[in-house]
């Protein structure tokens, strides 16, 4: 991972509140979407090759050339991976990872503070926040999400976020533990002193996901 910077975002809209105040959201390290450049790329030369596309061939025609299905679905395929440590009572830290299937090619860290002491309101503020940054990145990048693996207490601190991806971005969930794809020694670094980073089990559950 590349040494996070300490970018700050504005307040969180999501009406989370704890004292009055609205919850605060800074970014340790966002969500960059660098990748979209090679997207975006690809989907003007695409835009140019269907406005050379004689209008006279038939549907047909274009689905046994492989034409039409290139053109309908431009957008690569990605993962998502969602962690939260709990640093206080009203304050939580989000890492989510975005991986290609092959390589793990960037990361986020979010950390929310002032949240509400009710659940519902607790809840709704961490599910705002990452449906808010997977929906960006899913534009951003011109890619297609098509899971996410969810730490354990992300579903429990927030157990409506699952739904909310599945039927809001199309994305399928999947809860799992962090560190069932490590192995003994690695799980020991996770339960010891050296701990893992937010983002570095948020790697763990977009791996996971993709076995």
């Amino acid at each position: 991972m590349t040494k996070p910077s300490d970018d700050k975002e504005g307040a969180d809209s999501s009406g989370s509140e704890s004292g009055g105040g609205a919850a605060q959201i800074h970014a340790k390290h966002s969500l960059s979407a660098n990748t979209s450049q090679h997207n975006r790329s690809r989907l003007a030369e695409m835009e140019q090759e269907e406005k050379r596309i004689n209008y006279d061939l038939t549907v047909s025609s274009l689905l046994n050339t492989g034409l039409f299905m290139q053109v309908a679905n431009p957008s690569q395929e990605l993962y998502a991976g969602v962690a939260l440590d709990i640093i206080s009572e009203n304050e939580v830290s989000i890492g989510i990872a975005i991986h290609d299937g092959t390589y793990s090619i960037d990361f986020g860290i979010h950390t929310i503070s002032g949240l509400s002491k009710t659940k519902e309101k607790r809840g709704k503020a961490i599910s705002d926040l990452i449906y808010e940054k997977l929906d960006s990145y899913k534009h951003e990048a011109c890619c297609k999400l098509m899971g996410v693996g969810l730490a354990p207490n992300v579903h429990i601190e927030s157990p409506a976020l699952a739904s909310r991806l599945w039927t809001g971005l199309d994305i399928v969930p999947f809860v799992m533990q962090v560190g069932i794809d490590l192995n003994n020694q690695q799980l020991e670094e996770i339960r010891g002193e050296k701990g893992w980073s937010v983002d570095e089990k948020a790697d763990s559950m977009v791996r996971k996901c993709i076995l």
